[in-house]
């Protein structure tokens, strides 16, 4: 008991930080220069507000438009470090307040006989588009983790409010775990979306694999491999959760 309950304290507390580093970014980035300094410190969100909840964790924050900040955050459940639903939160004045949660995705509707489990949750507005996208890892809840997910996603119209889950067009066909943002670079004078994710199939297969790898779209509904990050062979490195920079 002990144990769990550090590991809540922990997963709290980087929730909260990231999430309130991150409204001080989106408020003064237009108006001035980055500084590094944190100016103030908001709760947007706690396990005390989450009774039925193990833990919060791995948040991403978007801006819908001026002074209007979208949350999604996954909500832990018993059992399963690294499985749950994906909710979202609303603030409509900079930060200052936060709506009750919306439901992303859940861990408890069935698919079938089938019920997933839910992690790593990356929003993304594309630029001059009225819709925030929701990508996140699933996987079979019997599951012993998520190594082995898939991509989902889901898009919203109304600035987070209400979601709407669909059913993407994957050409990449493995396993994948994400946690970078989507980064848009223009080819050919069209956009294209790429997605940093890595492959760990080692731990369950000593045949398996650990690469870093990035998936690209035209569309953000048709993903497929744009290619693996190259190591020194044969002393390969361990490359996970790796983030795109765009110069």
């Amino acid at each position: 008991m002990q144990r769990r309950d550090s590991i809540k304290l922990s997963t709290t507390a980087s929730l909260l930080t990231v999430l309130l580093l991150a409204v001080q970014v989106s408020v003064h980035a237009q108006n001035t220069k980055p500084t590094g300094d944190v100016s103030d410190v908001r709760v947007v969100r706690s396990v005390e507000q989450e009774p039925r909840a193990d833990l919060l964790g791995q948040p991403s924050l978007a801006l819908w438009k001026e002074k209007h900040l979208v949350a999604a955050y996954q909500k832990g459940i018993p059992g399963k470090a690294d499985m749950g639903s994906i909710d979202a939160i609303v603030s409509t004045n900079d930060g200052d307040s936060w709506s009750i949660p919306s439901t992303i995705f859940d861990h408890t509707e069935r698919h079938g006989s089938i019920q997933f489990g839910y992690s790593n949750a990356v929003l993304y507005k594309p630029p001059g588009q009225e819709v925030l996208w929701c990508f996140a890892m699933r996987c079979p809840l019997n599951y012993a983790d998520s190594e082995d997910s898939q991509l989902a996603a889901a898009y919203s119209g109304d600035g987070g409010w209400s979601w709407n889950p669909v059913e993407l067009a994957m050409r990449y066909s493995g396993s994948l775990v994400i946690i970078g943002e989507i980064r848009r670079i223009i080819e050919n004078d069209q956009p294209v979306y790429l997605l940093p994710a890595h492959r760990n199939t080692v731990d369950h297969d000593p045949h398996g694999q650990r690469e870093q790898f990035v998936l690209r779209s035209t569309s953000l509904l048709d993903w497929r491999l744009g290619g693996y990050v190259p190591q020194p062979d044969p002393a390969k490195v361990f490359l996970h959760e790796g983030q795109i920079s765009v110069t």
